[in-house]
Order: C-alpha cells, then sequence, then structure tokens
C-alpha cells in the first residue's frame, strides 16, 4: 500500500460551496490573506491529484462504505490550510469530520443562476468538441466531473440543478455547527469575510475573478507545455 503523505500545516478554512460560486475569487481573497488555498486550477500542478479524488468518489458513492478518513485528505491537502471549489465540495460530512477545527464557509449565489452558469461552462464542456479546444488530457478530471454529476445531480443536470444546488447548501447547514459557518456571496465583499476570519479589511475592493475564463486559461496553457513537450521544444 502506498504511503499517504502527512499535512505539514494546520486545515484552518474550507469553502464548501459548490464550483460557479465565485470560488475563484475567494481562492484569489484568500491568498491574499495568507492562506495557501486550494482550488481546482491547482489539481493541473500535482497530476497525482485527480485520480485521488476520483478513488476517493467511487468510495464515497460507488464503494462497499468503506470509510473516508483524514489520512486520506491529507495525502492531497496536506500542504494546504484553506480550500475553496469542487473536488473538495463533494466531501462535505467527510471533511467536516477530519478538520472540525477548520471554519467554515458555504459560498452561494441564486439557485437558477447558478444552474444557467453551469450550463455555459462546466456541463457544456463535457461535449467531445469542447474537450478538444481545452487540454488534451482533461480526462485526468473528466472522471471525477462525470461522477459529481451522476452523484450530486441525481444523473440529470438539466432537470435537477437547482434541487441539486438547494440540497447542497442544506448538507453544509446541516454538518457544520453555525456558531463556525459564514453564508456567502462575493457581493457581500471584504468586511463579513475578515470580520469572521479575524483579518483585517485591507484596502481595495473585492477580488473578482472569472472562475471558468481563468480555468480555460490553465487549461490551454497546460496543453500548450504538453503539446510541447510532445515535439520535443
Amino acid at each position: 500500500m502506498a504511503t499517504l503523505a502527512p499535512r505539514t500545516r494546520p486545515m484552518k478554512i474550507m469553502v464548501l460551496g459548490l464550483c460557479r460560486t465565485g470560488t475563484m475569487s475567494m481562492k484569489t481573497a484568500l491568498e491574499s490573506l495568507g492562506y495557501n488555498t486550494y482550488h481546482m486550477v491547482t489539481v493541473f500542478k500535482y497530476p497525482d491529484h485527480a485520480p485521488k479524488w476520483v478513488r476517493l468518489m467511487k468510495d464515497k458513492y460507488e464503494g462497499d462504505g468503506k470509510m473516508l478518513t483524514r489520512e486520506m485528505f491529507d495525502d492531497i491537502l496536506g500542504d494546504f490550510d484553506a480550500l475553496t471549489d469542487v473536488p473538495p465540495a463533494s466531501f462535505v460530512p467527510e471533511l467536516i469530520a477530519a478538520y472540525p477545527e477548520a471554519k467554515i464557509i458555504l459560498s452561494k449565489r441564486n439557485a437558477e443562476s447558478w444552474v444557467n452558469s453551469m450550463m455555459q461552462t462546466i456541463y457544456s464542456s463535457r461535449t467531445p468538441n469542447e474537450r478538444l479546444n481545452l487540454h488534451p488530457n482533461l480526462q485526468l478530471i473528466d472522471d471525477y466531473i462525470n461522477l459529481m454529476f451522476k452523484h450530486q445531480c441525481h444523473d440529470d443536470f438539466p432537470r435537477y440543478g437547482v434541487q441539486s444546488f438547494d440540497e447542497h447548501c442544506q448538507l453544509v447547514r446541516k454538518h457544520a455547527p453555525t456558531e463556525n459557518l459564514l453564508e456567502f456571496e462575493a457581493k457581500d465583499g471584504w468586511v463579513p469575510l475578515c470580520e469572521f476570519l479575524g483579518h483585517k479589511v485591507p484596502e481595495g475592493d473585492y477580488p473578482r475573478t472569472n472562475d471558468w475564463m481563468s480555468f480555460r486559461a490553465r487549461l490551454e496553457m497546460a496543453g500548450a507545455e504538453i503539446e510541447s513537450e510532445a515535439k520535443g521544444e
């Protein structure tokens, strides 16, 4: 059995709202406050992470009840003291149980607008033509994304998207202690976030980063690097 990597710093903040809820802006905000923050884009820096997330998804939803342990999450997240976005947001009860000392943030937005955003971005990116224009190794995370839609969205996102979003928010509220939970929308800005985390409010506006445009740019950059390596450049 492979040796699991240890945790090198305590987990302090877990933003457990779904993707397309301002998670890239949150990553930027947390990093400006000094936190090393995990996000889906981080997966492309660590090629071994995607299959580990897929394994965890299969253990959770398709396994024989195998318990997901803190050590399993440390193996992926051990160098990070904050996280946001998926894949972590697929493991709400498990992560809260693994890191009870961490503060919890539920990033959210209007459910209907979230579905529309997902349909135009992540859901549509699963079509073959769209994938060909992005990362040639998108299969690394494609398996996770398919499992997410299957198990968290009742295997029919266009029909059950709003319901799935509401269910996810209720799941976070159910498992996060009320005194340790902040419900947050990007429009709320720095003040409630910094008050919750005990930080002085920075100068300037709260970050406004387009998750999908940033994600696409990173995919295309990574794809160009792979193509260059294949040509021996």
